[in-house]
């Protein structure tokens, strides 16, 4: 036998001999990339604001871009008859879900340096007063 088909049955997201539709791994791969993207600005939503409009308004940008790219790739996969409506809306929560939680896993893990991949000064509330103070990335 071929080694390759082998182990491409036993990959989730691969075509081996058990055909299982779900999770779609195109779907799957962006919903967790764009979560990953959204979750990372939303958490530095607080020194985007601090930075002026000039700043601030990426996370809207970001957010109405990776919604509009996930919708149209979401559809032309239903269009093409790649994906049933069924495996995508499984498929959605699934790639948001794992995308959320390796922000959340970077940020305990590594610090908030580590999903910051704008590279704006973080704020830190060290002062006497409470005052924000920006801390650059070296």
């Amino acid at each position: 036998t071929d080694p390759t088909t082998s182990l491409l049955s036993l990959s989730m997201l691969g075509s081996g001999a058990i055909q299982n539709p779900y999770p779609s791994a195109p779907i799957y791969i962006i919903t967790v990339a764009s979560a990953y993207i959204f979750s990372t600005v939303n958490g530095q939503s607080k020194e985007l604001e601090t930075l002026g409009p000039a700043y601030s308004s990426r996370f809207y940008t970001s957010m109405i871009f990776l919604t509009s790219l996930l919708f149209l790739f979401v559809c032309f996969r239903i269009a093409f008859g790649c994906d049933s409506f069924a495996v995508v809306m499984m498929t959605l929560p699934l790639g948001l879900f794992v995308g959320m939680l390796l922000v959340t896993q970077n940020n305990n893990l590594f610090g908030k340096d580590s999903t910051n991949l704008m590279g704006i000064p973080l704020l830190n509330s060290k002062s006497a007063s409470g005052t924000p103070i920006y801390v650059c990335p070296m």
